[in-house]
């Protein structure tokens, strides 16, 4: 994240993705910085006019956190039901 010229190499061209996204970080991730990757790929996709359904949770806490299921097929019970209901 620090050295921008060597990490382009490793770019996700999300914006070239075809389906709906959802991006998953926690806040305080140590592994590796999630939360603020998670939003570079969120701007990359608006920068992109990405014209699909896309979404970023963030949550408090680490890498493995759990908890947060709910939240997750919430989003992907939308967009499977919104998909389907557009065949």
């Amino acid at each position: 994240m620090n050295n921008q010229k060597e990490s382009s190499a490793g770019i996700i061209k999300v914006e070239d993705i075809k389906g709906f996204v959802l991006f998953t970080s926690g806040k305080e991730d140590a592994s590796w910085p999630s939360y603020e990757m998670c939003n570079q790929m969120i701007d990359r996709l608006e920068r992109n006019d990405f014209q699909l359904p896309y979404a970023h949770l963030a949550f408090k806490g680490g890498h493995s956190s759990s908890s947060h299921w709910p939240e997750i097929f919430t989003f992907l019970d939308k967009q499977l039901v919104k998909e389907q209901n557009d065949k």
